[in-house]
């Protein structure tokens, strides 16, 4: 059986996300919505921006674009 501090510690996890959208409108509105549920969001407009990013930081989970500016 699950103990009900186990639901608390996953609750006050923070979760890292990456977006990577080049339409700054919908980058802008997946990221409020994201960030309005509790996660940790950072954005990147290209992938040239998310490679640098994920190179030195590490993400939960990554949300991309697949047709990308200056790096798919």
């Amino acid at each position: 059986m699950i103990d009900a501090r186990f639901f608390y510690a996953m609750k006050t996890i923070q979760t890292n996300i990456l977006l990577v959208e080049d339409d700054a409108s919908l980058s802008t509105v997946l990221a409020d919505y994201l960030r309005s549920k509790g996660y940790i969001v950072e954005t990147a407009h290209n992938g040239k921006e998310a490679w640098e990013l994920i190179l030195i930081k590490h993400y939960d989970l990554i949300i991309s674009d697949i047709m990308m500016p200056k790096m798919n």
